[in-house]
């Protein structure tokens, strides 16, 4: 891994990892977006220059990836690990359900207790998936992850494709399609939105504080709950704190228990505790 300052090359060469999903697009275009149920208006967006798994507002499955469900546990194909999210769920019928990337899938590896003394009370489902990128979990969304019709739905998505090279434009309007599908599958789903954490890169944290400004501003303008917990995660110079992460951006237990703590409010607000 490079230096904090320093732009690693091998997170800018999707073409390398993700050629499969190059080829549905054909070369990359300008898109202008019809798709974007909250604003009503086209946004026009120029896509960026390297080709990747696609623009952020089309929703893409990872077909033939292989899922790391933690350690001792072999890993599983995508489709597969999304399937039976999806079938758990509609068993359980969770009132809470939280979709992400890693950093949502490891909560129970990392800091099972905290989870378990933080949200039991919420009746929640870990529906986040390593390696999930924007695209895939629009996918998700749009093919049964909120089918079980939860009362919130915690979404914090974007980092890998932060770390892919995409812009903070990419993002941010890939993360309102998110929210906007949400919204059209399952319409009394309370949606609350975490913005994008520092990493140990420079470059990508300062990426993502422009991401999560952007989204403040259409939160607000949207009436969508939405926390930034990034400055928690931060020391005086900007920098990602090191006691809060286990490496580049996954979360130490001490950086579940902040971001926890972030959320704490907003989320009994949304989903008050069911009385004894």
């Amino acid at each position: 891994m490079g230096g904090r300052g320093a732009r690693s090359d091998r997170f800018m060469n999707r073409n390398t990892h993700f050629q499969p999903f190059v080829d549905c697009l054909e070369g990359r275009v300008v898109l202008s977006s019809t798709r974007h149920l909250l604003s009503l208006r086209p946004v026009s967006l120029e896509v960026s220059s390297n080709p990747g798994p696609a623009v952020t507002t089309i929703p893409m499955p990872r077909d033939g990836a292989m899922v790391d469900l933690g350690p001792g546990t072999p890993k599983r194909p995508w489709r597969e690990v999304h399937a039976r999210l999806v079938e758990s769920m509609g068993r359980s019928r969770p009132r809470t359900i939280f979709l992400g990337d890693s950093i949502t899938a490891r909560w129970s590896q990392t800091a099972g207790a905290i989870w378990n003394s933080r949200f039991t009370r919420y009746r929640p489902a870990n529906a986040g998936i390593s390696g999930d990128w924007i695209q895939s979990l629009l996918w998700r969304v749009e093919n049964g992850a909120v089918a079980s019709q939860p009362k919130v739905a915690v979404v914090m998505i974007g980092i890998n494709n932060v770390s892919l090279g995409y812009s903070a434009k990419e993002v941010v309007m890939g993360i309102q399609e998110v929210v906007a599908a949400i919204r059209r599958e399952s319409p009394s789903t309370r949606v609350l939105l975490i913005g994008l954490l520092p990493t140990r890169e420079t470059w990508e944290t300062q990426l993502t504080a422009k991401v999560n400004l952007e989204l403040a501003k259409w939160a607000n303008q949207e009436s969508i709950d939405f926390v930034d917990a990034s400055r928690r995660f931060l020391d005086a110079e900007g920098q990602a704190k090191d006691s809060l992460l286990l490496d580049r951006v996954h979360l130490s237990k001490t950086g579940y228990q902040v971001l926890a703590g972030a959320i704490a409010r907003t989320l009994a607000r949304l989903n008050p505790p069911a009385r004894a």
